[in-house]
């Protein structure tokens, strides 16, 4: 009988484990929905470019997807005690990466509520962390009894430019060019690479990679 999880046998190898473990949240979130489309592969890709021997991106992908939920809640833990003003930031981009299709899926929703009390934020701080981004507390799960719900799920996989890059910005609709840079302004505020420097070199690629995505999202919407 084995002592040690793979993942736990890998961390012991590691100079610097709070590093890996936000590689891995990242490499299991990519991978909650069964797969691991070419952007999230690219952005993991980016992400962990220039780590050298310290992250094998394909061998934490792999132990993500083999990952308990044990292993998870370690890796949390790990990135909680590390150093807690990182918290909300790691939370924030966890957050970002759920959106970057445009919509939040169920099993996204609930993931990213299991890391907030992981974190030892709990629902008031993830509500915190979530009107800071996009102005209103994190939605409720969807439910799957509710006919519209496979509905928003068609939409969101046909989605439009436009509806994608609203998404991005945390907006719907039809909002005004006043509504879309104030959004733009909160989420370069969140995104600034500056509040990742404690989570690791990781966490900082991670928060420029999203905001050069939401800066581009920002200038279709506005034609620059």
């Amino acid at each position: 009988m084995e002592l040690l999880s793979e993942f736990e046998r890998l961390l012991v190898t590691r100079e610097e484990p709070t590093r890996t473990c936000f590689v891995l949240v990242l490499c299991w979130l990519a991978q909650c929905d069964g797969h691991l489309d070419d952007d999230e592969r690219e952005l993991l890709r980016n992400v962990t470019a220039g780590s050298g021997a310290e992250i094998q991106l394909e061998e934490l992908l792999g132990i993500a997807r083999r990952a308990t939920l044990g292993d998870i809640q370690l890796a949390l833990e790990i990135l909680r005690e590390s150093n807690p003003s990182s918290r909300k930031p790691i939370l924030q981009l966890v957050i970002s990466l759920a959106l970057v299709d445009g919509h939040l899926l169920t099993v996204e929703n609930h993931i990213v509520r299991l890391m907030a009390d992981v974190l030892g934020l709990g629902l008031d701080g993830l509500n915190e962390a979530f009107r800071e981004m996009v102005g209103h507390d994190f939605p409720e799960p969807d439910d799957p009894s509710d006919p519209a719900f496979f509905e928003r799920g068609r939409g969101a996989a046909g989605g439009s430019t436009r509806a994608s890059d609203l998404a991005a910005l945390g907006l719907e609709g039809a909002p005004s060019e006043d509504a879309i840079k104030a959004a733009y302004r909160r989420l370069a505020k969140v995104h600034h690479p500056d509040r990742f420097a404690s989570a690791g070199p990781e966490a900082v690629k991670t928060a420029e990679l999203q905001f050069k995505r939401i800066r581009a999202a920002y200038e279709r919407l506005l034609g620059a």
